[in-house]
């Protein structure tokens, strides 16, 4: 077995051979021990096929995540009264009212609720989304498992429906903008963008549907390793610096992890 690290954002690299009939019944075999592990969920797999027509060379992927709960929150700044206090500054700005004096105040009420700004606790998991790749040949000879990781943080979706309301879609937007690849406006939003942002929110109140919706978003990030990275960096971006510093230690565990499959998988193949 080699173990190969390269610093982050670098994925890890996993390299073991297994003593198994054939590479199907190693990958096989795999997909099963990985199922049973706690916090792991196979989400893709292409069966062992032959690399091509005159080779008797087979090669099959299974594409896996690990998930644990992050120690430490996402801090994020968000306003409470912003939905009420966008939509007041709206019907006083744009309906005329009979008395003058009326829409100077619901103007006025509306800019002091939305000036108001709090920080927000928003929970994470660690993900790592790991490939597994076997490769040998038909015969019965050792076949070669490699597992790329690569560690990040999602919003912990399971968590998310139980946060307040402007909190919640803050969230929503902020996972749009990562998974779009946006440039980060952490902080530097023009008026206008925010206020439309916080007035829209009343178009989506219900928290099923912005879970749906945050967690359809996250999945299509794992669809491949360049999207991943970039999706983890820009949430990097705004998690706190212990955020990353647990990556490092994550990443470790994981290994480890897999390299206990891949040795109970040879021990059960011999």
């Amino acid at each position: 077995m080699t173990v190969r690290t390269e610093d982050d954002p670098a994925p890890s690299e996993v390299e073991y051979t297994v003593d198994g009939p054939t590479p199907d019944v190693v990958f096989q075999t795999i997909a099963r021990n990985l199922e049973y592990l706690d916090g792991v969920d196979v989400i893709g797999r292409r069966e062992p096929v032959r690399r091509s027509s005159d080779s008797n060379s087979r090669c099959g992927e299974l594409l896996a995540v690990f998930e644990e709960p992050s120690v430490t929150p996402w801090s994020l700044e968000y306003k409470p009264h912003g939905p009420h206090g966008a939509l007041a500054m709206l019907v006083g700005a744009v309906f005329a009212l009979p008395s003058f004096f009326l829409t100077l105040l619901l103007v006025g009420v509306g800019y002091a609720l939305y000036r108001v700004e709090r920080e927000g606790a928003v929970p994470l998991l660690t993900r790592t989304r790991v490939r597994v790749t076997v490769r040998g040949a038909e015969s019965t000879e050792p076949a070669t498992v490699t597992a790329t990781c690569t560690t990040g943080v999602v919003v912990d979706v399971d968590s998310l429906a139980d946060l307040e309301w402007p909190l919640r879609r803050a969230v929503v937007d902020r996972v749009r903008e990562a998974s779009v690849q946006l440039p980060s406006s952490a902080g530097s939003e023009s008026f206008e963008k925010t206020f439309f942002r916080y007035l829209n929110a009343w178009r989506i109140r219900s928290p099923s549907a912005d879970v749906e919706l945050v967690e359809t978003m996250q999945a299509g990030c794992l669809e491949d390793e360049e999207s991943w990275r970039a999706y983890r960096d820009t949430l990097l971006e705004w998690a706190p610096p212990s955020v990353r510093d647990r990556l490092d230690e994550r990443r470790c565990d994981v290994r480890s992890d897999l390299v206990g499959v891949f040795e109970d998988v040879d021990d059960e193949l011999r």
